[in-house]
């Protein structure tokens, strides 16, 4: 193996298998994890799980792994499997490889035979291997080989048995086939024949509308199920003939039930059993693992993966959980104790509030809120205050309605609640009350006629704080009790009032945003009684406005403030306190789509963010995904939750058809505190990454597919994902670093729809993200001293940009090369200083789509790269050709260029599509000529899509959809070191001090030998 060891693999996770109720052992990339539980002596008791990597790899992923009862394993991934033995020492569990062998065809499942011991695999083209093995000898000997009739390339398997002349193969190929066979059994013939003996199919049953990815049969019921990427679970009832032998050969099958949950390919199912009960699990590559009953209803679902593939699961009957493994190799477990529980019970979350009064029946509660932890607040169509002091046992909710006598003789429009404060609005009315816990009453506290109109909004900054604004844009501000009222006027428009509101630097600003969907910044006057509007920041989150505003972080000289509304975004800005100016810095998508409440600080550091999606309420978090995914109808005006710190448990109250529905449910789930917590990586592939260091820190930018561009810092231990960039709406294929001064740099990236973004990071300040520009690139916009080989071109809106480079041309000012589909190459102009500034000067028509830009700078040239397979040098300004060289016959994807100044010599290391790679060195003073060049076509066997070069420029390193990635001396050519990578897809491979990374579908890290 290249480079001594491999530090971090974050690739696809598949194989899972429980060795004890403290041991649990996956499969990521190649490698084998192994999770043990440690016990935590802290408050809580807490039982977590530590992972470590094995010595023991295979050659390629693991796609198995079985346990036998005397303590052994099969392990197998694509054509390899091996045989491990576990045993104790040192109260330490232990594994060593005791046989290894590679067979001619992939190994689609194996399984252990007992008496005596036995392996068999099933090969892809369904072909059983039985073998003995002998862990004492460490042997492990073919006995028999026995074949399907039927040759179907399978896609899944499931074998079932225990003894050898019980054992049945259920299989599923790629016509959504099912196929029941069982291999012959011959005792008296031990010898090997040359060819395997063929047993025949038993059912081959049509049985889905796609590939079939999973079989699972449990004797007990008979019942079997199968997925199948036309997103059904399908249970089957199986009968055995026979009579009490139960034969597999006199069954027959029929479908039962199929339930439909996923809504992309079903990647696995198993039945499962908790007490008499029959359930199924599945999971998929829509992130969602699915809890069905035998009849095909879905009885519970959740993202399970954070939107990454989960490949596969297993399932622990003793403490009810389900473990689930993903495309990024994060293992997620969830406890389903409580699910199983409410679902044996027949008890539902929801519970129906008594109503009002069985003496009024046209009066209900039309605006209800928790006050403190047990009491809800209503106020009834009759304008009457009700009061609920309720408790929940295991029927339902228990409370009644109580009037509470306050003085309230006005319609309310708004009610609020802050501690143990109620505001209570109306038509130029404001009613201020305080609860007495003591009394179980109500103090008034005002009670006065305000401004012009009917009140509708009030918004609590804390209990003497608080602003109110009516219908006809007026607002004051109550900042302490007995301090003079100040007062502001909002924007007129059809519903001129505020949807949330911030106070900063002690009153002296006002953050607003109103019904028109504007963010506006006033300021306190001189005269200290009013504001003015300083500065306005349009629909920030469309039309309907910001729900919620809270402090980032407070300077003297600015205020860094977020925002969340009804698009699923969090926006963050920042507030110049001298310029009385707000900007906007970045946003953040987020799985809420309908964004109400941030809680900041649960649980730790986490935070909550609550609101709607579609018609589920919803409880998200960065670290655990989902906490709570809730059927309530949809979206809801009128709402309110509390939360006990204690035992982390969510009370939801909302009205829906005038009648208060109550909730009570936990949020967090033992299950998902338990493991270590789950690393953060692109969901789909990573297309480009660039390396900077910042005030010597290591910086790796990676974009992709998921249209995300993540910021991690390179230590010894891996990557750690530093922030997020959401810029971007399509996936994104270029990326370039620049420096920008000792603490901060810019991110310059590309992608489809023509999008170009520059973002500003300051490393010292938390990675914070400053977003200075999201362009589209139009040909249109070119001014008129611009270059151009070609006028008559009708620009494509879907055209996809390609590579980029930066040239710096002052302070805050550069040109930008961009690489596009459409066949252009493209330059711009940016200037930052005072206010981001682009515009298109130049463009050169290459006739083919560009696939790499290199800038070179000691020339003031520009390296092009496309489809055609030739390099190109341009001057700065795109005028014309200077120089180009056949590098490829077809499309170069992998190009690294090293300058030599002394010799003024260039080094191009480059590799294309026609598998080989290429290596020239040139010298740009004598015009481009050609020192030595370099080529190999048969080294890699697929596309070549990365190459590196060393920063002394001895070696160069290449990679690509073979997986292998080479180092090779540029001075013979010759490959002086090897690796096979786990990582699918490679796109891409850096250098960094002693470290190289490999990236595509997944990432490696190693460290390099010295």
């Amino acid at each position: 193996m290249m480079g001594g060891k491999v530090i971090e693999t974050l690739t696809d996770s598949i194989a899972i298998e429980i060795l004890n109720e403290n041991a649990i052992i996956t499969g990521k990339g190649d490698e084998l994890h192994l999770f043990t539980k440690r016990q935590e002596n802290d408050e809580d008791n807490k039982v977590l799980w530590q992972e470590e990597i094995l010595d023991i790899k295979l050659t390629n992923k693991v796609h198995g792994i079985h346990k036998n009862n005397d303590g052994s394993l099969l392990v197998y991934g694509e054509k390899e499997f091996v045989l491990l033995n576990t045993f104790y020492s040192d109260g330490k569990l232990h594994f060593s490889e005791f046989f290894r062998a590679t067979l001619s065809d992939w190994i689609s499942c194996g399984c252990f035979l007992q008496e005596p011991n036995e392996v068999i695999l099933l090969t892809a083209h369904s072909i059983i291997l039985r073998f003995d093995y002998d862990v004492a000898q460490q042997l492990c000997v073919l006995r028999e080989r026995i074949s399907c009739s039927d040759k179907s390339t399978l896609y899944c398997a499931h074998l079932y048995g225990t003894r050898w002349n019980d054992l049945v193969v259920f299989s599923g190929n790629a016509f959504g086939e099912l196929l029941i066979w069982q291999p012959v059994v011959n005792e008296e013939n031990h010898e090997i024949p040359s060819k395997p003996k063929h047993s025949p199919l038993i059912h081959r049953i049509s049985a889905h509308n796609g590939v079939i990815f999973s079989i699972d049969y449990d004797h007990d019921s008979k019942q079997l199920i199968t997925t199948s990427d036309d997103r059904a679970v399908k249970w089957w009832k199986v009968t055995l003939g026979g009579g009490e032998k139960e034969e597999f050969l006199l069954s027959s099958l029929k479908p039962v039930a199929s339930g439909y949950g996923h809504v992309a390919r079903v990647f696995k199912g198993r039945i499962i059993k908790d007490g008499s009960n029959i359930y199924a699990l599945s999971v998929g590559e829509d992130s969602y693992f699915c809890l069905w009953r035998n009849n095909g209803e879905l009885l519970f679902k959740r993202r399970q993966q954070f939107g990454a593939t989960i490949w596969n699961f297993i399932y622990n009957a003793d403490n009810k959980t389900i473990y689930t493994l993903g495309s990024i190799g994060n293992m997620v477990a969830y406890d389903l104790s409580l699910e199983l529980e409410k679902i044996q019970s027949a008890t539902e979350d929801m519970h129906l509030l008594p109503e009002v009064s069985t003496d009024r029946p046209s009066e209900y509660i039309a605006k209800v809120k928790f006050l403190k932890d047990q009491h809800i607040l209503g106020i009834t169509n009759e304008n009457r205050l009700m009061r609920m002091l309720y408790q929940r046992n295991g029927y339902g909710v228990m409370g009644t309605w109580e009037e509470l006598e306050v003085g309230l003789n006005f319609k309310c429009t708004v009610m609020e609640v802050c501690g143990n404060r109620v505001a209570i609005c109306g038509f130029k009315r404001l009613l201020l009350l305080q609860w007495q816990e003591d009394k179980s009453t109500f103090e008034v506290i005002v009670d006065q006629q305000l401004l012009e109109g009917v009140i509708r909004a009030f918004v609590f900054f804390g209990p003497n704080d608080y602003l109110i604004c009516d219908d006809k844009d007026n607002c004051l501000l109550q900042l302490e009790k007995g301090e003079h009222q100040r007062s502001l006027l909002l924007a007129k428009c059809k519903e001129p009032w505020l949807t949330t509101a911030l106070l900063l630097h002690q009153g002296g600003y006002l953050l607003i945003s109103n019904r028109l969907g504007n963010l506006l910044l006033y300021k306190l006057n001189d005269n200290q009684t009013s504001y003015d509007l300083c500065d306005t920041l349009k629909h920030p989150h469309g039309n309907l406005g910001a729900t919620q505003l809270q402090i980032v972080k407070e300077r003297e000289e600015n205020v860094l403030v977020r925002s969340c509304g009804h698009d699923g975004a969090i926006k963050l800005y920042n507030i110049d306190c001298k310029e009385a100016t707000i900007t906007s810095c970045s946003r953040e998508i987020v799985q809420v789509s309908w964004i109400e409440y941030i809680i900041p600080n649960w649980h730790g550091n986490h935070e909550l963010f609550l609101g709607f999606n579609d018609n589920h309420f919803a409880v998200w978090t960065r670290e655990y995904d989902f906490l709570l995914q809730l059927s309530c109808g949809g979206g809801h005006r009128c709402w309110h939750y509390v939360i006990n710190p204690n035992n982390h448990q969510i009370s939801l109250v909302f009205i829906k058809n005038k009648r208060v529905r109550f909730y009570q449910l936990s949020l967090l789930n033992k299950g998902l505190t338990c493991l270590p917590p789950a690393k953060k990586w692109h969901i789909a592939p990573c297309n480009i990454m660039d390396i900077l260091t910042v005030n010597k820190v290591p910086i790796a930018v990676s974009a992709g597919d998921d249209n995300l561009i993540k910021i991690h810092t390179i230590t010894n231990q891996g990557l750690e994902q530093c922030q997020e960039l959401h810029c971007h709406i399509s996936n994104i294929r270029a990326l370039k670093l620049q420096p920008f001064n000792t603490e901060e740099f810019l991110i310059f990236s590309g992608g489809g729809r023509a999008q170009l973004c520059v973002n500003k990071i300051n490393i010292r300040d938390n990675f914070h993200i400053q977003e200075l520009l999201n362009y589209t690139v139009k040909p249109e916009e070119q001014n008129s001293n611009s270059n151009s080989n070609k006028t008559d071109y009708n620009f494509d809106p879907e055209t996809r940009l390609m590579s980029l480079d930066v040239k710096q041309l002052g302070n805050q000012e550069y040109q930008i090369f961009i690489g596009c589909s459409d066949g252009y190459i493209r330059s711009l102009h940016l200037q930052l200083n005072p206010h981001p500034q682009i515009t298109l000067t130049s463009q050169y028509f290459y006739k083919k789509c560009l696939l790499q830009i290199r800038y070179l700078k000691e020339y003031d040239y520009l390296v092009a790269a496309a489809t055609d397979g030739y390099l190109r040098f341009f001057d700065s300004k795109l005028t014309n050709c200077l120089h180009e060289i056949q590098h490829h016959s077809s499309g170069i994807n992998g190009l690294s260029l090293t300058f030599d100044v002394q010799q003024k010599t260039l080094q191009i290391l480059s590799g294309g599509d026609d598998q080989a790679i290429s290596l020239s060195l040139l010298n740009l003073s004598q015009n481009f000529k050609c020192l030595s060049k370099f080529s190999n076509p048969s080294l890699h066997t697929a596309q070549v899509c990365a190459s590196a070069i060393s920063s002394d420029g001895r070696y160069g390193y290449t990679s690509g959809v073979d997986q292998m990635l080479y180092k090779l001396d540029l001075q013979t050519g010759e490959v002086v070191d090897k690796f096979h990578s786990c990582v699918a897809d490679i796109k891409g491979v850096c250098l960094v001090n002693d470290l190289y990374l490999l990236y595509g579908c997944g990432m490696q890290l190693i460290k390099l030998r010295n």
